[in-house]
């Protein structure tokens, strides 16, 4: 039998020193022992009852001074001994005991050779007296002198019991477990002697079931049979098919019925009970293959890493973990048997407390995430049996399998970097040759260098880079023309020729898809359809197909074998779930979609990420998903926020999270989206939506909180398959008013707007707008919807119909004026308008009022409101990538208050001066 299996007792074996009798002590300082017993299950036919009076154990003291089992019984909660052990008189420290259930009177450990260190199970275990003998357990313990020492026994055996299904249980006299071993040599950590049957003992569960019981040594790779005598002298047996690891400590059940034919079937329920906590967790026959899973693979067991099975029980895998890693262990990719750790952190986090390098962590079934937060390659040890983790750091695994190794890489200032990361290039071709697929935007400069060193070099020689160049050493930094999509091809072997192109036309991609899909049979090609770029600005191509079930396909490089890319093997080979990333290799095995119906697919390469990941566009034959989505906050009135979700046709479903904090960071609320849309995070749901004709699909959701301040709403855009189709989020300021506002209409009022006009290059238009006083706060003013058809340009279903959208003003005092962020419900097919003055959008973004310029406020004057030029600004939804578009360009916004009268020449605010840098100005024709 494996060591691994007896960490407890290699402890006690582990002595040293000479014993008290030897240094001749004589103290009257006796030791005093105490056991708990109420949590012992086995110790007698009835599985309630603990020791008796009368049972008799061996005690040793291991350090810092030596007893060579002493005899003691039990007495109650405590033990006794004719000759106790005492405490040394200079004994100043703690000294260590163990203790072994049963005494043997030829236990020796600290003789001139251990002995009498082999324990029997009885073949026999159907009488009381026998099924008591059969157990053994351990314990250990540390205690300063004149402290009580508490010897909390575990048990080191395996406990199997065995049910009978209904009636069939009457006619059964005897039942007997083989294929077990009943002796262990805990000196040389072996099973001795044959296999033989153990016959069980009837019993009753705590559930007051009725049970055959057996006590057996713990052993590795077991093929059980289970042996059955009926009463009328007949007999029948069952091998179970696979093998099973009995271990340590640990108690199974099994469960007997008869087939139709009257044969006898036998199933082991595998569910495992530890004898003294309880626990239990659901394990395969096998004992199961084991993986780890965590937030580095999304928690998704068809991506957990396997681990290698070392020997039986234990598994081991090298591994680089991200930083602030969690994970946990789970056995055949199933989350059915899963484990963690057993203590949880103080933040009340589903997890345990941080764990460090070189430790060993105790485990529990379905117990906390276990918490990494330093990150690294480390190898990760799993005693499946004993139920214990050794986290060891490691050396830096070189490379890990999603990333692409590379010997030449681009570093500039591109895709979202500044001369402090290098893109790989990739080896395009087997005789030599470099590739790499870039984002770039006008202005940006790059150059390639060897190996991640300005050692070796190259620029070109006048720094444009298009088409074809000679690379040269410590050359000029290179540029390209025009923002776009380009391919960096490099070919050091052959004169450091460079040659770049725009992928203005995308069908000249060297990437292309084929497979069995479309009618392609592995020998022609679907070239790139589209690109974009993922948050790290990271360029993806897309491949657009038609795919039905059973389909297959790759990805390769100049439509040739050389570089290719299918799943990554690492990650174990699964069909692809729309809306989900997967790690890619080279050479890897074929790609498919899990899906039960065909559908129009995007699959998009990010080379450099090193995955795939697959979006369900639509049907067959049918136009494209419209999975868009909009957020609209309207005004905060009594701790409440009138919130809707706008969505396209095909969502089917939204996912929500409010969070009482600003979330202003594309990436934390990427990955809280991801959480959300994986169900590791608990979230609202809205399946059910508005349709009004003539306005978008929208759902209302009501939101209130005590708290003033900003807040956050994180969504998950789920299709009507149930696939993640994309993620949102939007930040508002909420004042937690103490009462609700109410409103007075003061009359009509004349509007002059110079927002459309100034994105659309329009003229500033002029009409009238009904006006509205807040009663309790009378320096808000609404205008009551003014972009719907009143607007002398909107046609039917330019303007949202299903509410009022007003537009809210307010006037700190005559100097003072601003709009905080809003919509205005217009939407000419470029996404939802929506508006701000500069002191508006810097106080939503947290800009205190008194830090404010003067130039950012508007002005009230004879009744007239208005701005300075170039200090409004607009944003399109469509277009919010490119930041807020400054307007009033005109200088011509106006609102003239109900019972006064545009003059000749309306009173304008101060001028600002400059156009204000939040966006690129964009500008719109209608």
């Amino acid at each position: 039998m494996k060591k691994y299996l007896y960490i407890a007792i290699a402890a006690i074996l582990a002595a040293g020193c000479s014993s008290l009798m030897e240094q001749g002590i004589e103290s009257p300082n006796e030791v005093r022992f105490s056991t708990n017993i109420s949590s012992f299950v086995t110790k007698s036919v009835n599985p309630d009852a603990g020791f008796v009076n009368g049972d008799a154990i061996s005690v040793f003291a291991i350090r810092p001074f030596q007893v060579d089992n002493a005899k003691y019984t039990v007495s109650g909660n405590s033990i006794k001994s004719d000759a106790p052990i005492c405490w040394p008189e200079d004994l100043t420290g703690s000294a260590y005991f163990g203790a072994i259930y049963p005494y043997k009177t030829e236990i020796s450990l600290f003789g001139e050779e251990e002995t009498g260190l082999d324990f029997s199970v009885k073949t026999d275990q159907s009488t009381q007296e026998n099924y008591h003998a059969s157990d053994m357990m351990i314990a250990e313990a540390e205690a300063m002198p004149g402290e009580v020492v508490n010897l909390e026994f575990r048990h080191l055996f395996t406990r199997v019991d065995i049910t009978v299904d209904g009636d069939f249980g009457k006619s059964i006299s005897s039942v007997s477990l083989g294929g077990v071993a009943n002796t262990l040599d805990l000196n040389k950590y072996e099973i001795v002697g044959e296999r033989v049957p153990i016959k069980a003992g009837e019993i009753l569960l705590s559930d007051g079931t009725k049970a055959w019981s057996c006590i057996v040594v713990p052993e590795a790779n077991v093929v059980p049979v289970l042996e059955v005598a009926f009463a009328d002298g007949s007999t029948a047996s069952y091998t179970v098919s696979q093998t099973i690891d009995l271990a340590s400590g640990s108690r199974y059940r099994a469960n007997l019925s008869l087939n139709q034919d009257g044969s006898l079937k036998a199933e082991f329920v595998f569910k495992i009970f530890d004898w003294i906590s309880g626990d239990w967790i659901w394990m395969t026959s096998s004992g199961g293959d084991w993986q780890v899973c965590g937030n580095f693979n999304d928690w998704n067991e068809n991506k957990a890493i396997s681990m290698e099975k070392v020997e039986p029980g234990v598994f081991q895998v090298k591994i680089e973990l991200p930083q602030e890693a969690e994970f946990k262990f789970i056995c055949n990719n199933s989350w059915d048997t899963n484990l963690g750790g057993t203590e949880y952190s103080a933040d009340g986090e589903f997890r345990t407390p941080a764990i460090y390098g070189d430790t060993y962590v105790e485990l529990s079934a379905g117990g906390p995430n276990l918490y990494y937060p330093e990150g690294g390659a480390v190898l990760i040890t799993l005693n499946a049996n004993g139920r214990w983790a050794h986290i060891e750091p490691t050396e830096h695994i070189t490379p890990p399998p999603t990333e692409i190794e590379h010997e030449w890489s681009i570093i500039g200032t591109i895709q979202g970097h500044n001369w402090d990361y290098d893109i790989p290039m990739i080896q395009c071709y087997e005789g030599g040759g470099y590739y790499a697929l870039i984002s770039y935007y006008q202005g940006e400069e790059f150059k390639l260098r060897y190996q991640d060193s300005w050692e070796i070099n190259r620029g070109v020689s006048n720094g444009n880079g298009l088409g074809g160049n000679t690379g040269i050493q410590e050359g000029p930094n290179i540029y390209l023309p025009d923002s776009g999509l380009y391919e960096v091809f490099f070919y050091p072997a052959d004169n450091d020729y460079l040659y770049i192109r725009s992928l203005d036309d995308l069908t000249t991609c060297a990437w292309s898809l084929t497979g069995s899909t479309m009618g392609l049979n592995w020998e022609q090609d679907i070239p790139v359809t589209a690109y974009s770029t993922d948050i790290y600005e990271n360029p993806i191509v897309y491949f657009y197909i038609d795919y039905y079930p059973g389909e297959e396909f790759k990805l390769r490089f100049d439509k040739n074998w050389y570089l290719n890319f299918g799943m990554d093997p690492a990650f174990d080979v699964v069909p692809m779930v729309s809306g989900c990333e997967y790690a890619i290799a080279q050479n890897g095995p074929n790609m498919s979609i899990d899906e039960p119906v065909s559908g129009k697919y995007a699959v998009g390469l990010n080379l450099y990420k090193g995955v795939v990941r697959v979006d369900r566009m639509g049907e067959i034959g049918g136009g494209e998903l419209d999975c868009s989505m909009d957020i609209q906050i309207g005004p905060s009135i009594d701790w409440a926020r009138e919130i809707r979700f706008q969505v396209g046709e095909d969502v089917g479903e939204v996912r929500y999270v409010f969070y009482d904090y600003k979330i202003d960071d594309d990436n934390a609320a990427y990955d809280l989206s991801q959480l959300i849309a994986t169900g590791q995070t608990s979230y609202n749901s809205i399946e059910s939506f508005v349709e009004i004709e003539g306005s978008p699909r929208y759902a209302p959701v009501p939101y209130s909180s005590s708290v003033s301040g900003y807040h956050t709403v994180v969504t998950a855009v789920m299709d009507r398959y149930g696939n993640w189709q994309g993620w949102y989020y939007w930040w508002f300021y909420m004042d937690a008013a103490p009462i609700r506002e109410t409103w007075t209409s003061l009359g009509t009022g004349l509007y002059t707007d110079d927002f459309i006009s100034s994105i659309y290059k329009a003229e500033s238009l002029s009409w009238e707008v009904e006006v509205l006083q807040c009663n309790e706060t009378p320096s808000k003013y609404r205008m009551v919807y003014p972009y719907d058809g009143k607007y002398p340009y909107n046609e039917e279903g330019d303007w949202d119909v299903s509410c009022s959208h007003d537009i809210e003003i307010v006037v700190a005092d005559s100097t003072h004026v601003y709009i905080m962020p809003q919509s205005t419900g217009i939407d000419w097919g470029y996404g939802m308008l929506s508006i701000a003055s500069f002191a508006g959008y810097d106080m939503a973004n947290g800009a205190d009022f008194a830090s404010l310029a003067s130039s950012d406020f508007g002005t009230l004057a004879n009744g007239v409101i208005t701005f300075p030029t170039n200090s409004l600004l607009a944003n399109l939804a469509d277009y919010s990538f490119t930041g807020w578009f400054t307007c009033n360009k005109n200088g011509a916004f106006s609102l003239v208050l109900p019972g006064y009268y545009q003059p000749s020449q309306a009173p304008k605010a101060k001028a600002s001066g400059q156009p204000r840098a939040l966006n690129s100005n964009l500008q719109i024709s209608k």
